[in-house]
């Protein structure tokens, strides 16, 4: 009879590990490394407050590295993606802390368009640069690989786990992807 138990105690826990997604894997095994990576792009880091954050876009933007988006609701960076040479690749790179109530930065928010889109140049499409930005961050970020997400419905998204950090992306349209870099230790405390 302990047998039976056993046996179908194991069968259960095989099971439930087995129905898991490989996103809930991947969250899972990172969780337990316990590692913490808290490095954004601009030099930001996860855990800075607003006021740090908004202090460094202000250095920024006084020494010409970035400027103000459209409509200014975000930072504006002109990136020309790792192991790229040709300026025909350069990426608009919209940008914004993620905060939570106390005002800490618990990830970016990130707007991503080639700048020489075309809806006649495929070269130019939503699809390479998710390609393009997916070598990027593993050259930026190294670690584990990206793999196929489903972000609402949206196919093509990948996303990346690398101890609290998670990179998702997935296109907003034929033109822009949406990047978000957040903590998983805060992610349900993101107000913005």
């Amino acid at each position: 009879m302990k047998k039976i138990i056993l046996g179908s105690f194991c069968l259960l826990i095989f099971l439930a590990t087995a129905c898991k997604s490989d996103y809930e894997k991947a969250v899972n095994e990172e969780k337990a490394k316990g590692q913490i990576y808290t490095d954004l792009p601009m030099d930001l880091e996860m855990g800075m407050t607003k006021k740090a954050y908004f202090d460094l876009c202000w250095k920024l933007n006084k020494q010409g590295i970035i400027g103000a988006g459209p409509g200014n609701q975000y930072a504006q960076y002109k990136l020309l993606p790792k192991g790229h040479t040709d300026s025909l690749n350069t990426i608009t790179m919209l940008f914004y802390g993620m905060f939570d109530e106390e005002k800490i930065m618990r990830g970016m928010d990130l707007i991503m368009e080639f700048e020489n889109w075309a809806p006649w140049n495929e070269k130019y499409h939503s699809p390479v640069l998710i390609s393009t930005l997916e070598e990027h961050y593993m050259e930026v970020y190294p670690g584990n690989d990206f793999f196929k997400f489903n972000v609402n419905n949206e196919l093509d998204a990948k996303v990346k786990v690398d101890g609290n950090r998670r990179i998702t992306m997935y296109p907003l349209s034929n033109k822009k992807v949406a990047v978000k870099i957040v903590d998983l230790r805060y992610v349900d405390t993101i107000v913005k």
